[in-house]
């Protein structure tokens, strides 16, 4: 039982110390897995069962200022994130190339810029999981569905290992294509939210969902791209293609679903 222990703590120190990236773990949330995942526990539990117990004999709460609050936070912080894309790889004053660019591990100050954004992208995934309990206290249970919850929690699990071991690199055209789409979504909530009547305007949903949609396209392959090239020198070329093909497929699938379902019949009628 004693060395079945010791390989146990051996293992886990191999796991989630050896081979993080020692530039982000120390980072909050990075280094001691659990807390990452009680706070994902958590929400769960309270989006699925806690939430919905306590507000079952209570009134809707009035949340406008808080997700005023929010929605704002959410457009400036996706924006940064954009922005700092396009200047450190993605854009014309970055280096970085459209496949297998390679993660800089080194203590340059460049690489590390990029490693505490990734670090800081991944706090916002987390913070994003405010929005479903927003949902729960306002009464609006039917919107906590399937692919918003998977979706959120899906989201944070991933970019936790990507800040953890490969905070930089390939993977971060995420980044730059998701906190752009994020920016035009929260401005949408942010609108509706000052102006609750322009949620009878359909047509900026509609092209979000479309956005959503063509996102999961463009990552999904660009996720393939890296088994194409013998000599990609992007380092986790495989664990990357292994997480991010189904994982695109899969969302790609329920968001077209959630679309067809939500606006075919209104499109028809249109």
């Amino acid at each position: 039982m004693a060395a079945l222990i010791s390989s146990a703590v051996k293992y886990y120190d191999f796991l989630f110390y050896e081979l993080a990236d020692p530039r982000t773990n120390s980072m909050p949330l990075i280094g001691n897995p659990f807390y990452g995942l009680a706070i994902i526990g958590f929400y769960l539990y309270f989006v699925l069962n806690l939430g919905p117990r306590l507000m079952k004999n209570r009134e809707p709460f009035q949340l406008k200022p808080l997700l005023t609050v929010f929605d704002i936070f959410q457009i400036v912080s996706s924006l940064i994130i954009f922005y700092k894309c396009l200047t450190l790889g993605w854009g014309p004053g970055g280096h970085y190339k459209l496949i297998c660019q390679p993660i800089d591990f080194s203590d340059d100050p460049h690489a590390v810029e990029i490693a505490w954004y990734v670090w800081f992208y991944m706090m916002l995934k987390f913070i994003d999981l405010l929005d479903t309990v927003f949902i729960v206290l306002r009464k609006n249970q039917r919107q906590v569905t399937f692919l918003h919850v998977y979706h959120h929690t899906g989201v944070a699990m991933m970019l936790w290992g990507a800040a953890k071991y490969f905070p930089g690199g390939h993977g971060t055209l995420l980044g730059l294509i998701n906190s752009f789409v994020h920016a035009i979504m929260y401005s949408y909530y942010l609108l509706t939210t000052v102006a609750p009547d322009y949620k009878k305007n359909i047509w900026w949903k509609v092209y979000i969902t479309r956005m959503q949609l063509v996102q999961f396209v463009i990552l999904g392959l660009h996720a393939v791209s890296v088994l194409l090239y013998p000599n990609c020198e992007y380092q986790c070329k495989y664990v990357y293609s292994a997480i991010m093909v189904p994982q695109n497929f899969f969302m790609f699938m329920l968001f077209y679903n959630f679309y067809r379902k939500a606006y075919g019949g209104k499109r028809k009628a249109s």
